[in-house]
């Protein structure tokens, strides 16, 4: 329930698997990345300490019985401290950038979010409060919305591939007497190669 409340909370969160189990955390904001980023520079004889706060306000969910640190084995917090930096922050331009494009192929492929972007032009709602909507909340506002603008939502459907029926044997068998009695090698009727047939 943790999980659920803290996914609610802070709309992502991660996993990381070590051997000794898994640890499930959320990343930081980025005024929070901004203000470690500072501590860090200001006191780096606190760096242990500051990892050890950026563990216990990030970690949701881990598998180890106590939240004593002292007898845990050492590299734990470091690690994870690290990685929970390294993931909330992007701030060289080619990360940001690399980070940016890696969203917009999600982005453009969830028609939800194609729709929130028209609903946010048309009512003053914000992204978070249009996605605690339920469907039929949203479904209410998609047919406003086409009232108002005079246009109906327009969604590609993408077409599915071709379904291949079942193989009728009996008939491909027949084809192959049309052409020739003899099947080629390789023939997968069973039947000729069982009876002899040449």
């Amino acid at each position: 329930m943790e999980v659920v409340d803290a996914y609610k909370k802070h709309k992502a969160l991660y996993v990381t698997q070590f051997d000794w189990g898994i640890f499930i955390w959320r990343p930081l904001t980025w005024d929070e990345v901004g203000l470690y980023e500072k501590l860090f520079q200001l006191a780096p004889n606190a760096k242990s300490d500051l990892e050890d706060k950026i563990f216990k306000d990030c970690v949701v969910e881990h598998p180890l019985p106590v939240d004593d640190f002292d007898d845990w084995q050492a590299g734990i917090v470091t690690t994870l401290a690290n990685q929970i930096l390294k993931v909330s922050a992007a701030t060289h331009p080619a990360e940001f950038l690399s980070r940016l494009e890696g969203i917009r192929t999600v982005v453009n492929e969830n028609v939800l979010y194609k729709i929130y972007a028209m609903l946010m032009r048309v009512f003053p709602y914000k992204l978070h409060e249009l996605i605690e909507l339920p469907l039929d909340s949203i479904l209410e506002l998609i047919a406003m919305m086409e009232g108002i603008t005079g246009e109906p939502l327009k969604i590609e459907i993408e077409k599915e591939a071709p379904q291949i029926g079942p193989i009728d044997f009996e008939a491909e068998n027949i084809k192959f007497r049309e052409v020739d009695s003899r099947p080629p090698e390789g023939d997968w009727n069973i039947h000729r190669r069982r009876d002899g047939i040449p």
